[in-house]
């Protein structure tokens, strides 16, 4: 398993381009700096992109989580994610898992508690900056997705949505998944991804079975809405957007489904053919804060 892990890293850190790190390519009328949370003894780098002008109203925010050997520019950089700040006045938190790994599983040896990190990353967020702390989203790609969904399993309250692409989740993850309240969860999955099948396996829950649970949780009907994506760009990819909202009170789970997609961020052509396709027929981080910045706690 960890040559395995190994091998998606390097596969990973290949599809953004870099595997040093660099600085962050910058935003136009965003400020970009950096910040250290303190968590089990060891100061952790969070890349901060913050709105140039203060609406004077406190801001949205959303943390996001980088993938296998990763880190906070590499994740910036593959998603274009700074734009929220720029055309959603949204502050933008990029925090570093240990060695560029995030400890989400429940066979993870608990030497970092990144739970508590993020608690502590949320907490200098709303102590230290203008933001509404009823409105802080999550977001994470590959192994920074199945840490959002573990965030989402043990401290839903503290978030108001999140939403993950090419993430499922792990079967003893999914047996101690209980949420003490529900939470508005949107998936976006390849349906050919080479590395967390979209049908499941062994060591992944397929996609249908993990939008299932969510949708317990979130006291939704099997009623849905499938509306099927225009075509627009002929990359070997058609899409179409399922949504679950016939749930309880302020609850909402969604998923886009890409036929002929990898393990690939939608909407970047950032990609090495290893991975699979990449579909150009939406963007991926555009869909995700039109899905979260709906809610709000």
């Amino acid at each position: 398993m960890k040559l395995k892990q190994w091998l998606v890293g390097m596969l990973l850190s290949c599809a953004a381009g870099t595997t040093q790190a660099h600085d962050v390519q910058q935003v136009e009328r965003v400020d970009t700096f950096r910040t250290t949370v303190m968590s089990d003894l060891r100061n952790r780098e969070v890349l901060v992109m913050k709105p140039w002008k203060d609406s004077g109203t406190p801001a949205p925010a959303i943390v996001v989580l980088h993938y296998l050997h990763g880190s906070p520019a590499d994740m910036a950089d593959l998603t274009a994610i700074g734009k929220l700040a720029r055309d959603a006045g949204a502050w933008v938190i990029i925090p570093d898992g240990i060695q560029g790994k995030w400890n989400y599983g429940a066979l993870s040896i608990k030497t970092v508690d990144d739970v508590k990190f993020l608690n502590r990353v949320i907490d200098k967020v709303v102590a230290d900056y203008p933001v509404d702390p009823k409105r802080i989203y999550m977001t994470g790609y590959s192994n920074g997705g199945l840490m959002a969904v573990r965030y989402a399993c043990e401290q839903p309250g503290r978030i108001a949505a999140v939403g993950v692409v090419a993430t499922t989740i792990e079967p003893l993850d999914a047996v101690q998944c209980k949420p003490p309240v529900g939470i508005p969860m949107l998936y976006i999955n390849g349906v050919q991804d080479p590395l967390i099948p979209f049908n499941g396996n062994l060591f992944k829950r397929s996609a249908a079975d993990t939008l299932a649970m969510w949708r317990g949780f979130d006291g939704c009907t099997d009623s849905s809405v499938t509306t099927d994506l225009p075509d627009a760009v002929v990359d070997g990819t058609t899409v179409k957007h399922i949504a679950w909202r016939n749930c309880a009170a302020g609850m909402a789970v969604e998923q886009y489904v890409v036929e002929g997609g990898g393990h690939t961020w939608p909407g970047t052509q950032r990609f090495t053919l290893g991975l699979g396709k990449t579909s150009q027929d939406f963007n991926a981080t555009d869909a995700i804060w039109q899905f979260v910045s709906a809610f709000s706690r």
